[in-house]
């Protein structure tokens, strides 16, 4: 079983996690028609909200597919990520991936829209290192 790209971005969806349904299913977290994250849970409302930071920055709409049955979520789930390779599916967790968190920051850096003047300061006194990204990033998250 899979689902179509167009059909994910016709699935029921919600901008505010309260709305969300409190059943089972595979959660699609998308902004501009970007997936950036899959999941799947045995509550979807419960589970989205524990993205607190993720959902801060983007401000996506949760596109959902309600399913019961573990087996069919988890292999729906798998398959999903497989197909759409979303930035902030981590596919082996056990594996720190530097290059790959560097990217999701500096998407979520794009996304959020990092102050160009603060950028350029912390560049130059961190001489251009790929470190002062993640310096930017943290202020953003932080204030």
């Amino acid at each position: 079983m899979s689902i179509s790209y167009n059909t994910i971005l016709e699935l029921p969806n919600k901008k505010d996690t309260n709305d969300l349904p409190s059943l089972a299913g595979v959660y699609f977290i998308i902004k501009n028609n970007i997936i950036y994250y899959i999941g799947e849970s045995i509550h979807i409302k419960k589970r989205v909200k524990e993205h607190r930071q993720l959902l801060k920055l983007l401000e996506p709409n949760i596109h959902y597919y309600l399913i019961s049955e573990e087996k069919k979520r988890k292999r729906l789930e798998q398959d999903l990520i497989t197909r759409y390779n979303p930035g902030l599916n981590l596919t082996n967790k056990k594996t720190s991936n530097f290059g790959l968190v560097f990217d999701i920051l500096l998407t979520l850096l794009t996304i959020k829209g990092a102050n160009n003047e603060k950028h350029n300061q912390r560049s130059n006194n961190y001489n251009n290192s790929c470190y002062c990204d993640l310096f930017i990033f943290y202020d953003i998250i932080t204030n």
